[in-house]
């Protein structure tokens, strides 16, 4: 390796270095937006898919800095409810929606076959760490319960597809 490489990548190191102690040093654990989610919907026994998304980087109307929520539920029925909202650094929420609509047991059905079709009930799916965000996902299929928690590509690709399904079904509906 020549003397002029080893020069570029200690510069580069150096600089990397420098940008983690910046962060580091101005880090503010205060403003770290946390939303506990609801169980009581999670629960239920009826409950078939549940997709739940937080994230931090997201602003009121007023162009106060905070997070916001977005979560779906699906149950047996065909009985949908979405549910989102704006979260102040305090944690307080507000700009709360909430929307529910009965989309019939077919829809559930196509869910069902999507989900056994993916093999997501006996894939592992890997979860990774995203700075700023969360997905959590539950799937309840014939009384087996599992959750997921910001998984990868291969498994969110399908959590994606039945979300869309769910987004049209509702527009449509």
């Amino acid at each position: 390796m020549t003397k002029k490489i080893k020069i570029i990548l200690l510069i580069i190191a150096i600089f990397i270095l420098a940008g983690g102690l910046v962060c580091y040093l101005s880090w503010d654990s205060e403003r770290i937006i946390t939303v506990t989610p609801t169980t009581s919907r999670l629960d239920d026994a009826g409950l078939v898919y549940a997709s739940k998304f937080w994230g931090g980087l997201c602003s009121n109307g007023k162009g106060e800095e905070g997070g916001c929520y977005f979560e779906a539920y699906l149950y047996d029925t065909g009985r949908t409810v979405n549910e989102s909202g704006f979260v102040h650094g305090d944690n307080k929420i507000d700009a709360n929606s909430t929307i529910e609509k009965n989309l019939g047991t077919s829809l559930v059905n196509q869910i069902i076959k999507k989900i056994k079709d993916s093999g997501l009930m006996v894939k592992d799916c890997p979860s990774s760490l995203i700075m700023d965000a969360n997905w959590y996902y539950q799937v309840t299929i014939d009384g087996v319960k599992k959750e997921f928690r910001d998984v990868l590509k291969d498994c969110k690709d399908t959590f994606e597809e039945i979300d869309k399904m769910l987004d049209d079904a509702i527009k449509n509906n």
